[in-house]
């Protein structure tokens, strides 16, 4: 779904900025004037960021549940390990702890992709700001100027980043975030049962 969303932004820039390089072209080959033209790019901008923000809201109690449940269940293989490990037969003891890592694994990795992704439509973002900033400054065309502008304002005011409900952003640094909150509470398992 972000996929889409990042797509369609992309889309967005792509002809926001062939309607700056090539302005004749674009706006009398399909017959519509550049101040309509600007127009509907700012309604489309805000379109594409009241989905973000509908994204947010649905699908950030999904990402917070998979975190949350990646999180427990790593500590609950961590502690049936270390408490029946010694008890088990050895064919037992491999087959548990390849389960357990290749489980743990998948879900690092899915945590990992939505960050990914996440991060991909942050930049694409931070493109539209950047080609924005970049029409305010030349001052040549007045509609786009004011459509810039205006786009600038809704980042400025409105813009966040994806969260899940608001525990924590989901960036870049999130998988490293949930691998340290393991490693540590894995650590403290490890204290306990050797004391």
């Amino acid at each position: 779904m972000i996929k889409l969303m990042r797509i369609n932004f992309e889309v967005w820039l792509f002809e926001a900025k062939t309607a700056c390089e090539y302005p004749r072209r674009t706006f009398y080959r399909n017959g519509i004037n550049s101040s309509e033209f600007w127009q509907d790019m700012y309604d489309i901008y805000l379109d594409l960021l009241k989905t973000f923000e509908s994204y947010q809201k649905c699908f950030g109690v999904l990402a917070l549940f998979h975190i949350f449940d990646s999180f427990v269940h790593t500590l609950l293989f961590v502690d049936v390990t270390i408490s029946y490990f010694k008890a088990w037969s050895h064919f037992k003891q491999l087959f548990f702890l390849t389960f357990a890592l290749l489980w743990i694994f998948k879900n690092i990795v899915i945590i990992g992709k939505l960050s990914f992704e996440s991060e991909k439509m942050y930049l694409v973002l931070r493109d539209i700001r950047t080609f924005c900033v970049r029409i305010v400054g030349m001052k040549n065309c007045k509609n786009s100027l004011n459509t810039c502008k205006n786009i600038n304002r809704v980042n400025n005011a409105a813009f966040s980043k994806f969260h899940a409900n608001g525990w924590f952003k989901i960036d870049a640094t999130l998988p490293m975030r949930v691998l340290a909150y393991i490693t540590t509470y894995a650590l403290v398992l490890l204290q306990f049962s050797f004391v």
